[in-house]
């Protein structure tokens, strides 16, 4: 059975300077911290992620700042279903499939320019389905640590917030009485 990568630590590998370098030293290790910042930026542009379409360049840039970047190979799982959920996953490259059940066929397929795990961000809920990699994949990662940090400082993100909040009640309100 593959692993769970859910519980990676990307504080490993986000910054405490500048000059530190900021992704999974196992992809990116021979750039600086503001060249990833940068090509992550551009992949979530030239993707069009519609998590991030209505950050203006700023925030965007504030938040690529906190995102790791991690390798993850085919059939290895970045987490299990009723897992609890510590971070948020953009895909760079490759493919995931989403499982509601062990030995299932996957509901859905990922490709480059989407987005899952993001009510990690919010709270503790159990993980709704498993993420299994199709094929080779990259993928940013913000730890939900990283980014309450962020949202602390900026009200506009809070408000949002509050916001997403309501939608995760509602979006767990619907699993319940669809018993996802």
């Amino acid at each position: 059975m593959a692993d769970t990568r859910d519980d990676i630590d990307v504080s490993q590998a986000q910054h405490t300077s500048d000059s530190e370098e900021r992704c999974n030293s196992k992809i990116f290790s021979h750039n600086t911290g503001k060249r990833i910042e940068q090509a992550c930026a551009d992949l979530i542009v030239a993707l069009d992620f519609k998590f991030f379409e209505k950050l203006s360049l700023t925030q965007l840039m504030e938040t690529v700042s906190i995102m790791g970047v991690a390798k993850f190979s085919p059939g290895e799982y970045i987490f299990k279903k009723g897992s609890v959920g510590h971070h948020f996953y953009s895909l760079f490259s490759g493919e995931v499939d989403i499982i509601l059940q062990e030995g299932a066929k996957p509901v859905a397929t990922l490709g480059p320019g989407q987005s899952f795990g993001e009510l990690a961000l919010l709270n503790d809920a159990p993980r709704a389905a498993s993420v299994r990699c199709k094929t080779q994949a990259i993928l940013g990662v913000i730890s939900r640590h990283e980014f309450t940090s962020i949202v602390s400082t900026r009200r506009a993100i809070a408000e949002a917030m509050v916001w997403m909040q309501i939608c995760f009640l509602l979006i767990l309100r619907l699993r319940l009485h669809i018993n996802i």
